[in-house]
């Protein structure tokens, strides 16, 4: 976990470059944005006329009624106009309007600062589109430049809200170009996809936000332009925003670095599902074990504590901290269902681990984990985002809006009942990011609950 806090990621596009220049930025304005942009010398707008796309191009805004449901506004600008004393173009849309700064911060600097301002009577939940336009003196080389990975992805890898702090674009003898978001790490703004455009050699630079804007309220971005003379790298070029990336989103550390084991107790279904007898698919029962009976039930008890047995055996000589388990609930549906994942829902899903050798005892679940730990290892459960929903004997995982909630409440589950520390996270993905959920937004308010946790995402 944590993959989106390394501040070490680099994408350096390495180009030909022509007739050297100073470090230095210039600009000038028009009514829809940048009319002229000179990196040491080479001018990037190649075709004003592309400029100013942010209200054109790719523009995307989400608005969410009071009833929750949402929308998609109309993305094209219905007016714009400059104020050049004060370089700030406004650009009206259905949505309300943005107001872009261009301010020159230095010689080698220009900060652009953009307050989005919402003026229906909805909330706005997202927004993006094309910022600029940029011409480069030659097309990169080295790799795919065509709009695929990873000019257009790369950036979102390490974290599919924020992108990377910066992104440095080398001009050959030109020196180099770095986009950099200036926005509050903390601030779901995304800053530097680009794409191929119209040309070989230009590409529209692109940025997201999905933090909420309430009705009439606004909120800020800040990215910028910077330019050096040769190719210092990152460290030197954006020492500023990595530095505020960092101490707003720091590495999270885990001192035990031993082996977590991971125990399938189940198998999945094979075609035409598992027997009756075994619906959910338990490893090494013996002959003609019924798990819907209490003799069968009693003899599934001895299965999982003798296999709780020959687990801390295998710890024990593996020197483990502990171990994962992934199917407590067994596997009784087919992929991509197998995995409930759902820790809480261990006695509905599965009655024989809900099962008691004695009236008000323990169950066999209950048994399993504290014969782990009263081994001395900590134990662990599988955890999955979605929600685990039954209808007309058919199960399915459904995404829901918000999956950190639902880790919450499994991990406190968890927590409580087996005193579990180690979570694997099945599936962490959600249909509005199309990524890896970002692990801090998925794990945080489980970790505010249990800091002591360990969470590892698929």
């Amino acid at each position: 976990m944590g993959i989106h806090r390394s501040i070490a990621a680099v994408l350096l596009l390495l180009a030909a470059g022509a007739t050297p220049a100073p470090a230095q930025v210039t600009s000038t304005l028009n009514e829809r944005g940048l009319a002229s942009l000179r990196i040491n010398g080479f001018e990037t707008i190649g075709n004003p006329g592309f400029q100013g796309e942010f209200g054109l191009y790719g523009v995307s805004a989400r608005l969410r009624r009071g009833d929750g449901s949402t929308y998609d506004a109309n993305g094209e600008a219905t007016g714009s106009t400059l104020d050049a004393p004060n370089r700030r173009v406004t650009r009206q849309y259905a949505w309300g309007r943005a107001v872009l700064r261009y301010l020159l911060d230095g010689a080698n600097r220009l900060r652009i600062e953009i307050d989005v301002v919402n003026t229906t009577p909805d909330t706005l939940v997202s927004l993006g589109g094309i910022l600029f336009v940029l011409d480069m003196p030659v097309v990169p080389v080295g790799e795919d430049w065509s709009g695929s990975v990873p000019l257009s992805q790369f950036p979102r890898f390490l974290d599919p809200e924020r992108g990377v702090p910066a992104l440095a674009i080398g001009f050959g003898s030109f020196g180099t170009l770095t986009l950099v978001n200036e926005t509050d790490p903390t601030q779901r703004v995304w800053f530097g996809n680009l794409q191929g455009f119209n040309a070989p050699a230009r590409y529209s630079v692109r940025f997201g936000m999905n933090e909420e804007v309430g009705a009439g309220q606004t909120r800020r971005i800040a990215l910028s332009v910077r330019a050096d003379a040769g190719q210092p790298g990152l460290a030197v070029t954006a020492r500023d925003a990595i530095q505020a990336y960092a101490a707003a989103l720091p590495p999270r550390h885990v001192p035990d670095r031993r082996p977590v084991a991971r125990m399938f107790l189940s198998n999945a279904p094979p075609p035409g599902g598992h027997p009756p007898t075994n619906p959910r698919g338990w490893i090494n029962l013996p002959a003609g074990t019924d798990v819907r009976t209490e003799a069968g039930r009693a003899a599934f008890r001895n299965q999982i504590l003798s296999t709780a047995d020959a687990l801390i055996a295998n710890m024990t000589q593996a020197r483990a901290q502990g171990v994962i388990v992934w199917d407590i609930e067994g596997q009784e549906f087919p992929h991509m269902t197998s995995y409930v994942c759902a820790p809480h829902l261990y006695a509905e899903r599965a009655p024989e681990m809900a099962w008691r050798a004695t009236p008000g005892g323990p169950t066999v679940a209950d048994e399993f984990f504290a014969r782990l730990r009263n081994a001395g290892f900590k134990v662990g459960v599988c955890l999955r985002p979605q929600d685990f929903r039954c209808a007309a004997g058919n199960c399915e995982q459904i995404e829901i809006a918000d999956p950190w909630a639902q880790i919450t409440t499994r991990v406190q589950f968890a927590a409580q009942r087996w005193g579990v520390t180690l979570y694997y996270v099945d599936s962490n993905v959600h249909a509005d990011y199309g990524w890896p959920i970002p692990a801090r937004r998925l794990f945080g308010p489980a970790l505010a609950a249990q800091p002591s946790a360990v969470f590892l995402g698929e």
